[in-house]
């Protein structure tokens, strides 16, 4: 995967905490995370926190993140780490395993579904559509619970092979819906 320039200079203005390694074949430091999820459109929202006054579900926080570019997982998808294993602490809290925090042993996330072929590959869409969810879900678990992550924040898919199954059924179930007719 090749980083280019334009991604280096997005990282370093919207993430100062983050230092593209020699080569950008890796991406380690700190992430912070200030935004709100917008249930209306199904996102989240990148904000300050004055910004996002009145917003139930904002949170600011920082994580130990290494992004390993050159390294791609069995998604295709380069591999992410929590650099200081705090979901471990967050897990022994709550009392669930690691795996329902979508990590694999040894600090690595499950960051979901095989890399789609026809999509080019961009360290800022990774970062925006991928990493800075994943990190805020934590987070989210971390203040709330595991249960209130489920309840007031997006789906989210089983962890591993039975995810990807999910996935598919679900479009699979997209492509039988019928078709509106035009008037």
């Amino acid at each position: 995967m090749q980083t280019e320039l334009a991604d280096i200079q997005w990282l370093r203005n919207h993430h100062p905490g983050l230092w593209a390694g020699f080569g950008c074949a890796a991406v380690s430091g700190i992430l912070r995370i200030s935004a709100y999820y917008d249930a209306t459109a199904n996102r989240l929202v990148s904000e300050t926190r004055s910004n996002a006054r009145g917003r139930s579900t904002y949170l600011a926080d920082d994580f130990a993140v290494s992004i390993k570019l050159a390294d791609t997982d069995e998604h295709g998808w380069p591999k992410v780490y929590d650099a200081t294993g705090r979901y471990r602490t967050i897990a022994r809290r709550y009392g669930i395993p690691a795996a329902d925090l979508h990590f694999y042993p040894g600090g690595r996330a499950c960051l979901g579904l095989p890399y789609p072929d026809d999509c080019a590959f961009t360290v800022r869409s990774f970062v925006e559509s991928l990493v800075e969810p994943f990190f805020y879900r934590l987070a989210y678990v971390d203040l709330y619970g595991l249960a209130a992550a489920r309840s007031d924040l997006w789906p989210e898919y089983s962890h591993g092979k039975a995810g990807v199954l999910e996935h598919r059924r679900l479009l699979r179930g997209y492509s039988e819906m019928p078709t509106p007719a035009h008037q």
